[in-house]
């Protein structure tokens, strides 16, 4: 009876091995990708493309800033009432304010706590420019419209600008 089933088992397992290799196939050989040379004038050109896009990304993006900090200027200056030349002097001493920011933001990586200083009298600079040109009562009133309608940074996190009164 051992033998039977011995013999049995190996009928079985030949006959199994010469099925798989009736169906086996051979792997089908993988055609290389054709290599394509591009001149450097190509590449350049699909640098410049990508260089163009790019572009109008950030001018969408700068257009969309702008439009907001002119939509926020205008609810300030209504609720402040500020008259022309008030509301041109505001965005001269806004411009200038810009400048500095961006001239301090250049050695922001060399020294942090340089910077951090800069920063410190960037702003008492612009707050008592600021309150030279509000009155006591518009001065009030815009530190409180800073507070109330803070800005929200590019993750939706609300950071809110206080500009603080000169010692």
């Amino acid at each position: 009876m051992n033998k039977k089933l011995i013999i049995a088992f190996c009928l079985f397992f030949v006959g199994s091995l010469s099925i798989n290799a009736q169906t086996e196939q051979k792997p089908q050989e993988l055609e290389e990708p054709e290599v394509v040379q591009m001149t450097k004038e190509e590449k350049k050109a699909i640098i410049n493309k990508r260089r163009e896009g790019q572009k109008a990304v950030n001018e969408v993006r700068m257009q969309n800033k702008a439009n907001s900090r002119n939509k926020r200027n205008l609810e300030m200056f209504e609720a402040l009432k500020m008259d022309d030349k008030q509301i041109a002097a505001y965005n001269k001493i806004q411009e200038e304010n810009r400048n500095d920011i961006k001239k301090a933001a250049k050695k922001r990586k060399d020294d942090k706590i340089a910077f951090a200083k800069e920063m410190q009298e960037i702003r008492e600079k612009n707050s008592a420019s600021l309150k030279k040109l509000f009155s006591e009562e518009q001065f009030k009133l815009y530190m409180d419209f800073n507070e109330n309608n803070g800005r929200k940074s590019m993750n939706g996190k609300e950071v809110i600008k206080k500009v603080e009164s000169p010692k």
